[in-house]
């Protein structure tokens, strides 16, 4: 079979989880084309993530104007998606992530036009679920409504989801498994590599307790509020705020005012740049609570996955799949990351507790369920399954986790 992965965007998780499936569909004999527009060629992402793997997949060139975040606008991407999925050499498309645009094709395909051919087979992941959330005002309510409603009529035939909040809903129906499934969130194993050494080569001080916020680092993360909330904290002297990740630029003036004395005597630390995945590995590694203190994060978050991965225990938002997650798993602490005061109270708890949280058998299992291995195996279930195969054998799916790790 041959498969072209079709990513719409390069930062972040995009091409990161596009190397990952190149990776699964050629283990499996498939021949893998790549998506690639030419203006990623030379960014940090495309160098990081795909660079290695040159050689090992077909390019195929689509050339739409971008947008200052790297993303192709809707239109531009349906149009892509339409040109490369009639190519002669495409059998199969693997949309590493689809959120928003799947919704479009199945508005698309309401007006008669048809983004894939029907002969052409298709899977999507994706990574937000609104559908299951409260909605904060009655037209974000109507619009994930609209949004799960034109997915459900999109040519995709098979969807995957990062946040098992759509699990009941999928085991409600047992034909629905046949087109809906919760797949990993894949991280990789992180560098076996003690605190004092992950702090050496990331250039920060060794001394003193660390919280560090990874990743892209913006308002919509709660970074403000964090860093308000680490300055109200009653913390000592040696207890440090590392932020580690490209930063919004807004917010990195932000933070740059209101922390100017604790940015110069060393107690919040900022590294605002890309990150390669070694990088990102010292990070966690030399934190002693990872922060995703999101206020209002809708679908999976990797950086709670990456920490326990690292055994290193997070703080985190109390909402949505955050605030389950961490308490399901016993991964940390949450708050209410909307306040600063109990954001700084909790702060304050998480890093006085942090050498007493265990990596227990419920981490372990947590982890072992998003590693990559996993992950590869979830995104060839369609594909197996339309040879007539069964499941890959080493896929863990979330209901085997739930009862592994149930409580008794």
């Amino acid at each position: 079979m041959r498969v072209l992965i079709f990513s719409h965007g390069c930062s972040g998780h995009h091409l990161n989880h596009a190397r990952l499936a190149i990776g699964a569909f050629r283990s499996e004999g498939h021949q893998v084309s790549l998506a690639v527009i030419p203006a990623w060629l030379n960014t940090s992402e495309y160098r990081e993530h795909i660079g290695p793997l040159e050689g090992q997949f077909d390019p195929m060139r689509w050339d739409p104007e971008l947008r200052a975040n790297g993303k192709a606008d809707w239109p531009s991407v349906l149009l892509g998606i339409s040109h490369l999925s009639r190519s002669s050499s495409v059998d199969h498309l693997y949309f590493p992530t689809l959120d928003g645009i799947n919704a479009m094709m199945g508005l698309d395909r309401l007006r008669f036009r048809r983004a894939i051919p029907i002969e052409k087979t298709s899977e999507a992941v994706l990574l937000r679920a609104s559908r299951f959330y409260p909605a904060i005002n009655a037209l974000k309510w109507a619009t994930s409504r609209g949004n799960w409603w034109f997915s459900g009529v999109s040519p995709i035939n098979s969807f995957s989801f990062m946040d098992p909040v759509v699990n009941g809903w999928i085991n409600a129906d047992p034909q629905r498994s046949r087109r809906w499934q919760v797949i990993a969130d894949p991280v990789e194993a992180t560098a076996d590599i003690s605190k004092g050494q992950a702090r050496r080569q990331l250039g920060i001080p060794e001394d003193g307790r660390y919280i560090i916020a990874l990743g892209y680092l913006d308002k919509r993360k709660g970074a403000d509020l964090l860093a308000r909330s680490f300055l109200q904290a009653k913390l000592g002297p040696k207890d440090r705020l590392a932020l580690i990740g490209p930063q919004e630029k807004d917010l990195a003036g932000l933070i740059r005012n209101e922390c100017a004395s604790q940015i110069n005597s060393g107690r919040i630390i900022i590294i605002n740049r890309f990150m390669t995945n070694e990088e990102f590995s010292w990070g966690f590694s030399a934190a002693d609570v990872v922060a995703a203190t999101y206020p209002r994060h809708i679908g999976s978050a990797s950086m709670v996955i990456r920490a326990a991965a690292a055994k290193r225990p997070s703080i985190g938002s109390t909402f949505g799949w955050i605030g389950r997650t961490i308490k399901q798993f016993d991964l940390g602490w949450t708050c209410d990351a909307t306040n600063i005061d109990a954001t700084a109270r909790e702060l304050t708890n998480s890093i006085e507790n942090a050498e007493g949280w265990s990596y227990s058998d419920r981490v372990a299992a947590y982890v072992r369920y998003n590693s990559v291995q996993n992950y590869q195996a979830g995104a060839v279930r369609f594909t197996r399954q339309h040879r007539g195969l069964p499941p890959h054998p080493d896929q863990i799916t979330w209901n085997q986790l739930e009862a592994q790790t149930a409580r008794g």
